[in-house]
C-alpha cells in the first residue's frame, strides 16, 4: 500500500508506479459502485489535515485524508461549520467527495459537490492539476471540481480541497408529525411553496421532520408558520442515520426520482420487498426525492425489478452497500445516455485506466 503524506510524495507516487490504483480513504465507502479488480491501494489518510481557514473568507483548505469529525471540530473554534451532515461522520473529506454522499441537510445548503470551490489533483501520469481557486468568485478555468465530485476516485487522486464554509446556527428546530408517504409528499410540496427556508424535510415511512436553522427568533417565526401551514407538530429530532448507513448484511440503495413520484416509489419499494420476504426501512429526503432504501434479510433483494420500474419515470438506484444474497447485483444499472461522453472524458484524464477499474461500469 502506498501512504503519501504530502502534495509532492502524491505525486511521486503516481508516476514512479506501474498499474493500477484504487484510492482508499477511511473505508466507509468501500461498498459503493462496483467491487474494483485488483489493484494497488493509495490510502489518502497521510494527506489529513487543515492546510488554511481563513474565518474572514469563510473558506478553509483541507487534505482529502480529513476526517470530517476533526474538521468541523476544528471550525467549531470559529463559529463555523462545513455544513454537510452524512451518515458516517469518520469518512474522510476526500470519500465523502468521491461519492458525493450527504445527508439530510443537502436540502438546505446542497451536498459537497456545491460546497467545494477548488481542488487540487495528482493525475494518472503524474501531472499536478488544479482546478478552483481559494475564493468564492474564482471563475477562471474548467469546472474539473464538479466532474470529479462523485467520480468514485476513477479520474485522479484529489489531494486537497478547498471549501466554503456558513457560520455555525445560533439555532435549530426540528418539527416531527405523523405522516404516510402521500402525507408526506404533499407536506414537502407545500412547504417548498411556501416562503420557508427548511434545511432539512425528511421521511422514515411514519413521520415528517421539518428542521429550520438561524436565529432563535427566525427559527421561531418560521417553526410557527409551518405549523400554521401543515397542522400541530411537535419539537423533536431525527434519527435517519443508521437507514441511511446500514449494517453488515443489509442490502442499502440511494433512490432518486421526481418529488411527485415520492410516494408511488415508495409503495413499489415497499411491495419488492415483501415479496422478496425482505425487511424495508426507508429515510428519505422528500422534497429532493432521494430515497435511501435498507432491505434487511437473507434472499436477493429485488433491485433489478425496482430499476425497471423506476427507468419510466426517470428515476435510478444505487447500491451503496450489499448483502452476501446481492453481491452479484450490479451497482448502477443501466448504462447512462451520455457514457460515450463520459468514456472520453474518462480517457483523457485517465488513458491507460490506472484508476479504479471496475469500480464504475467498464472501466
Amino acid at each position: 500500500m502506498y501512504r503519501p503524506v504530502n502534495l509532492g510524495e502524491a505525486q511521486e507516487v503516481v508516476a514512479s508506479s506501474e498499474g493500477p490504483l484504487q484510492i482508499q480513504g477511511g473505508g466507509t465507502k468501500v461498498e459503493w459502485g462496483n467491487p474494483p479488480r485488483p489493484s494497488t491501494p493509495l490510502s489518502t489518510l497521510g494527506l489529513a489535515g487543515v492546510r488554511e481557514h481563513d474565518p474572514a473568507d469563510m473558506t478553509a483548505t483541507v487534505g482529502a485524508g480529513t476526517r470530517l469529525v476533526d474538521l468541523q471540530a476544528r471550525l467549531a473554534e470559529a463559529g463555523q461549520w462545513l455544513a454537510l451532515d452524512p451518515p458516517e461522520e469518520h469518512a474522510t473529506l476526500g470519500g465523502i467527495f468521491a461519492t458525493n454522499d450527504s445527508g439530510p441537510m443537502r436540502h438546505g445548503y446542497g451536498s459537497l459537490r456545491e460546497l467545494v470551490i477548488g481542488m487540487t489533483m495528482v493525475l494518472a501520469d503524474g501531472t499536478v492539476a488544479r482546478s478552483g481557486g481559494r475564493v468564492i468568485k474564482n471563475v477562471a478555468g474548467y469546472d474539473l471540481c464538479r466532474l470529479f465530485c462523485g467520480a468514485l476516485g476513477t479520474l485522479g487522486l484529489v489531494v486537497e480541497l478547498t471549501l466554503r464554509l456558513h457560520p455555525r446556527p445560533a439555532a435549530a428546530c426540528t418539527l416531527v408529525m405523523p405522516a404516510d408517504p402521500n402525507g408526506a409528499q404533499r407536506a414537502a410540496q407545500a412547504l417548498l411553496h411556501a416562503p420557508l427556508e427548511p434545511v432539512a424535510i425528511d421521511h422514515d415511512g411514519a413521520h415528517l421532520y421539518v428542521t429550520f436553522h438561524g436565529s432563535e427568533e427566525a427559527v421561531a417565526g418560521q417553526a410557527s408558520r409551518a405549523t400554521d401551514l401543515l397542522g400541530p407538530m411537535d419539537v423533536g429530532h431525527r434519527d435517519l442515520e443508521a437507514t441511511i448507513a446500514g449494517a453488515p448484511g443489509d442490502t442499502v440503495l440511494r433512490v432518486g426520482v421526481a418529488p411527485d413520484h415520492y410516494a408511488t416509489t415508495v409503495a413499489l419499494v415497499k411491495r419488492l420487498g415483501d415479496e422478496a420476504r425482505l425487511e424495508t426501512r426507508i429515510a428519505a429526503q422528500v422534497g429532493l426525492g432521494l430515497i435511501h432504501v435498507r432491505w434487511r434479510g437473507d434472499q436477493v433483494p429485488p433491485v433489478r425489478a425496482l430499476r425497471e420500474a423506476l427507468t419510466g419515470h426517470g428515476g435510478y438506484a444505487v447500491v451503496r452497500r450489499r448483502s452476501e444474497a446481492a453481491r452479484g447485483i450490479d451497482g448502477f444499472g443501466a448504462t447512462p445516455s451520455g457514457i460515450d461522453v463520459m468514456r472520453r472524458v474518462k480517457h483523457e484524464l485517465d488513458p491507460r485506466a490506472r484508476w479504479a477499474p471496475g469500480r464504475y461500469l467498464d472501466w
